[in-house]
């Protein structure tokens, strides 16, 4: 018998993101990688998935049990030179990206993690990536990457650092004005990155402004 290949999917730059091997049904794996990609070929450039290059993308519908805690997705790198040599060619490092049922379609999250799958490729560690300022200008960036639809549903229901973030003016505040005041917050910084929030912006762009930009965000005010 030849080897079973792994199931894959292509994005717009021809890079392929492959399913793990699990015990969620392979339709619901499907649904969900299918998914990533629509939002993945929204918000990065074709430029950005080559240096990325192939990703594995793990669907845990049970995150309580393989996620920490509390998380809500993850990445990981992949340093395996077995499975780069078979899955990623030509690279030294491949992501490895992790999202629940409950994110798997939060656009927010995808484009959060993927930032992070980026940073890693380029060698940034991860311990550099994670502290609470390069964190909250990662959100940021997200911010500016997202797609209209995909900010609507996140002033809905926000998640990550502009959620957490505590500012005095939101501790004084009851939880529905929190959220009001977060979802102004959310969309002042898309303005401040896009001048439009119905426009995103992808590759240097979004990276360059957000670096740039973050001291006048909501995370940069004094």
């Amino acid at each position: 018998m030849p080897p079973v290949q792994p199931v894959f999917m292509t994005t717009k730059s021809g890079t392929k993101v492959y399913l793990t091997d699990n015990t969620v049904p392979m339709i619901e794996q499907k649904r969900a990688l299918s998914t990533f990609i629509q939002i993945y070929n929204k918000s990065f450039t074709v430029e950005e998935q080559k240096k990325i290059g192939n990703i594995i993308y793990n669907y845990d519908k049970h995150s309580d049990k393989h996620l920490e805690s509390d998380a809500y997705s993850a990445t990981n790198i992949v340093t395996s030179r077995s499975v780069i040599q078979k899955l990623n060619p030509h690279k030294n490092k491949m992501g490895l990206i992790t999202f629940s049922k409950n994110s798997y379609n939060d656009e927010f999250s995808i484009i959060h993690e993927m930032i992070h799958v980026k940073k890693l490729i380029e060698g940034v560690p991860y311990k550099k990536q994670i502290t609470k300022t390069n964190e909250r200008l990662q959100d940021f960036e997200t911010v500016g990457r997202i797609s209209k639809n995909g900010l609507k549903q996140h002033i809905k229901n926000p998640t990550g650092y502009y959620y957490t973030y505590d500012k005095k003016i939101l501790k004084r505040q009851s939880p529905p004005n929190k959220l009001k005041s977060i979802a102004s917050a959310i969309l002042q910084d898309r303005k401040l990155l896009t001048g439009s929030l119905n426009t995103n912006i992808t590759g240097k762009v979004a990276s360059t402004r957000a670096k740039t930009l973050f001291g006048k965000s909501f995370f940069g005010e004094k």
